[in-house]
């Protein structure tokens, strides 16, 4: 592989990508590594850290395609240090130089053959306003575990509700009463019974009423918030859709 870029062209790639860089202990070593793949004028410039993956394209002025797996955090800073102007990087799988000016500096990339396969996007696509998402994940992250022993619980399902806060196209039931089920429910522990009463049965009121007032804007009209078999437990959902809503 051999490219000529803008140092400040390759330096934001590289930072972009080393975002998903692991900062865990006890991983794969090659983690830290970030992926160059040079296809004709083409850099595609990759890191992660198998849970997350960032993948990243800047033009360059290649010379001869190729792939290696480079020490990320490494790369970047040396880029960093460089003055601006035009930065050469070759190599294969055994060195990698980056040359700029007077300055040249050597590095031993990772094994290519170790570094997590990219992962090659499916499905559908829905372009969502950066705002709306945000506002979006801000409704619902507080409610997601910071605990690693069940990492599924740390995580936002992307489903319906955040579609609809986002202002994104979304399914909905089909006004038989049949809803999506549902892409975040939890559990309230901790409830004194003898305050809250039945105060359970009028939370969707008021939500009607704050919506009403303009407060407040709920994608969905009726939440679901109800007392279990212990007083102490309440399962709370706000993301079943009926036609309705």
């Amino acid at each position: 592989m051999k490219l000529r870029c803008e140092r400040d062209n390759l330096l934001d790639a590289l930072a972009t990508a080393g975002r998903a860089g692991s900062g865990r202990s006890g991983g794969p070593g090659v983690l830290p590594g970030t992926r160059l793949s040079l296809t004709g004028d083409r850099l595609e410039v990759t890191g992660t850290d198998q849970d997350l993956t960032i993948s990243t394209e800047v033009a360059v002025a290649g010379q001869a395609d190729g792939v290696v797996v480079a020490p990320g955090r490494l790369l970047t800073d040396i880029v960093r240090a460089l003055e601006p102007g035009a930065v050469i990087v070759q190599g294969d799988e055994e060195e990698l130089q980056v040359a700029a000016g007077r300055s040249q500096f050597m590095l031993r990339p990772y094994r290519l053959g170790d570094f997590p396969h990219p992962p090659s996007s499916g499905g559908e696509t829905v372009s969502l306003s950066t705002a709306g998402l945000a506002e979006a994940l801000r409704q619902v992250v507080r409610a997601a575990s910071s605990e690693d022993t069940r990492p599924v619980l740390t995580g936002v399902l992307m489903a319906a509700d955040l579609a609809a806060w986002a202002g994104a196209r979304h399914e909905v039931g089909d006004n038989e009463g049949h809803m999506l089920y549902p892409s975040m429910m939890f559990r309230l522990n901790g409830v004194d019974p003898d305050k809250a009463g039945e105060v359970w049965r009028t939370i969707p009121t008021l939500m009607e009423q704050a919506e009403a007032s303009g407060t407040h804007h709920f994608p969905r009209k009726a939440a679901i918030v109800r007392p279990q078999r212990s007083p102490i437990e309440w399962r709370v959902n706000f993301t079943q859709l009926a036609r309705e809503d």
